[in-house]
């Protein structure tokens, strides 16, 4: 059975300059295919090049500014490419999982900055139901905010204004 690829959310089709188009694409179907940069051209839509992504890095969010493109997984491994697609850096955002019960709900990626949304699908002791995680892609330096609720949230979403 032939692997299948598909775009994770609405955001996984960005323009990568006059002439190309990016696309994110996840094996979706059995997930045993490295998730995928596809290059478009944009007067053709024809398949370019494909950027394989290393094994487990499963493509969340994209972000194409003048400088760089960013690419975020799942996983919060950030990898930064120039704008001819050449890899600049690959990190980790320190997004510390304490439990099973924590996902990465939310990514924005603004001015060299990733903010990640982190829900925990229960409440802890303390009332925290999830927490931002502020990560500077040039220094390297990280804030994280706690979030806390009176009750246990059905969906989140996190908007960044500047």
């Amino acid at each position: 059975m032939a692997s299948v690829f598909f775009p994770d959310n609405n955001e996984s089709l960005k323009s990568l300059n006059n002439k190309e188009l990016l696309v994110a694409v996840n094996d979706a179907v059995d997930s045993k295919k490295n998730s995928m940069l596809v290059i478009l051209d944009k007067k053709t839509l024809d398949t370019k090049r494909k950027i394989v992504m290393d094994k487990g890095f499963t493509i969340y969010k994209i972000n194409v500014d003048k400088e760089r493109v960013t690419i975020v997984s799942y996983e919060g491994e950030v990898k930064t490419f120039n704008k001819d697609l050449k890899e600049i850096s690959s990190e980790k955002i320190p997004l510390h999982f304490k439990s099973d019960d924590e996902r990465l709900e939310e990514v924005k990626i603004l001015g060299g900055k990733i903010y990640a949304l982190v829900r925990m699908f229960d409440r802890d002791k303390d009332g925290v139901i999830g927490r931002i995680i502020e990560y500077n892609i040039e220094s390297k330096d990280s804030k994280e905010i706690s979030l806390k609720s009176d009750r246990d949230w059905e969906m989140t979403s996190m908007e960044v204004i500047r």
